[in-house]
């Protein structure tokens, strides 16, 4: 999934959730496992992880092979080899060896957390020297019972960083204490800073309190980073503009908002359910470059938290209609686009149809005209419409007199033929959902 691609606009991917089905009653390598591993990394990754990743330990549990080069990048790999030769690592060794994971892709990802927390055990860290008295370079691995890599000392290297008082100086925290917009502007650092003020706009406008999206940005950032802290509290704020149930979840930490390269996701926006190894479960990843004040992007992002509630609404792993699943996300993207583009008039819902337009495709505008059905807006000029009009990816003409004159019944039917035959969606009639249960591949 970390090869370099163009971005796809957001509508071409209406970001598809990474979903899968696991657990220590599944077979290990069930069709729900296979699927899962082919949507997310493709076929030969699943190879790959068939030959090396993971295994079942013939107990209910797992066996987790580690490979640096592979799992584990070659830096991290030699680095806790180092750290552990005389010993576990302790509480002084995280923070130097999540910097090293996070190096490579600014995501610490599954596979290199469990890795690391595997090493929080003596026995674990004794094992990775003798199975590699050489070293631990590149294509050099080691197994570990996945009993071992509990969950306290996951949820240690999880949280590496996220106090946002660890490292002060006494100088630093001798100052005088700032109010909470200008904590998240200190979260921000310089990178994250302009867009930690676009965030801080959109919470003043809706009269949302600072304090709380601080909590967001605290609780919801996956590896604690400036991007992640960010782009966590802008999920929230969007979240509670959309009246989501799931902010609450986002300001709990119970979902988790990764910030990483374009290049790394696919689309603009994308929600996992449950690990992947390569991805963490219960995380929304976004790009860097993500448009917090982009209508177009906010409902994108609106329709992967509508993934997450559907995951969050789960009380055990099951598989859902993967067509429906993705029908919701379009039409809560849909009923958010038209709620904030009725809220405009003149040169502003204008300005706003048009950055929006070149964005919708025919999914999305099947799924407004079926919200609009439902919840009508008024507004001075037909905004679906419009989006038809301008829109180089929309409606044929036929199809779009077909949908003017059909009934919500028929225009869901139409769009959930065309979810069908989207090249993105076509070969995953299912997904899997399994309630927030955790980031990591032992956690379910």
């Amino acid at each position: 999934m970390r090869t370099s691609r163009a971005k796809p606009s957001p509508a071409k991917v209406g970001a598809k959730p990474v979903a899968t089905v696991r657990g220590p009653a599944d077979l290990p390598f069930g069709p729900a496992r296979m699927l899962a591993l082919q949507r997310s990394t493709g076929n030969r990754a699943v190879v790959r992880y068939l030959q090396r990743s993971f295994r079942a330990d013939g107990k209910g549990g797992w066996l987790l092979t580690f490979t640096a080069g592979t799992e584990i990048n070659v830096a991290l790999a030699a680095e806790a080899y180092r750290r552990t030769a005389s010993g576990p690592l302790t509480g002084d060794d995280l923070p130097p060896l999540r910097e090293l994971a996070l190096a490579a892709d600014r995501t610490v990802d599954d596979n290199e957390r469990m890795f690391i927390a595997a090493l929080l055990d003596p026995a674990n860290a004794a094992k990775l020297h003798t199975t590699n008295p050489g070293g631990f370079g590149s294509g050099a691995g080691v197994t570990f019972d996945g009993a071992t890599i509990t969950s306290d000392n996951r949820d240690l290297v999880r949280d590496v960083g996220r106090d946002p008082g660890q490292g002060r100086t006494a100088m630093q925290i001798g100052k005088k204490p700032t109010g909470p917009g200008g904590q998240i502007i200190e979260l921000a650092g310089t990178a994250f800073a302009a867009t930690a003020q676009q965030v801080l706009a959109l919470a003043k406008q809706d009269k949302l309190p600072v304090k709380q999206v601080y909590q967001a940005m605290l609780a919801a950032a996956s590896d604690s980073t400036a991007g992640d802290r960010v782009l966590a509290g802008a999920a929230y704020v969007i979240a509670r503009r959309a009246k989501l149930p799931v902010a609450a979840d986002l300001l709990a930490g119970n979902i988790k908002v990764d910030e990483v390269p374009p290049a790394s996701i696919t689309g603009t926006a994308m929600y996992v359910t449950t690990s992947t190894l390569e991805f963490k479960g219960d995380t929304i990843y976004l790009p860097t470059t993500f448009d917090v004040t982009s209508i177009a992007y906010q409902g994108l992002l609106v329709h992967e938290l509508t993934h997450a509630a559907g995951d969050r609404a789960a009380n055990s792993l099951t598989t859902v209609d993967g067509f429906r699943f993705e029908l919701d996300g379009y039409r809560a993207q849909a009923r958010y686009w038209l709620s904030q583009l009725s809220a405009l008039d003149g040169r502003k819902l204008t300005t706003a149809i048009a950055a929006i337009a070149p964005d919708a495709n025919e999914l999305s505008i099947l799924a407004m005209l079926i919200e609009d059905l439902a919840h009508p807006h008024s507004s001075p000029v037909d905004i679906v419409a419009e989006i038809q009009r301008l829109s180089p990816n929309a409606l044929s003409a036929p199809a779009w007199s077909r949908a003017m004159g059909a009934n919500a019944a028929t225009l869901e039917q139409l769009a959930l033929t065309a979810i069908k035959n989207s090249p993105v969606y076509s070969g995953h009639p299912k997904s899997s959902v399994g309630g927030l249960k955790g980031e990591s591949f032992l956690d379910e």
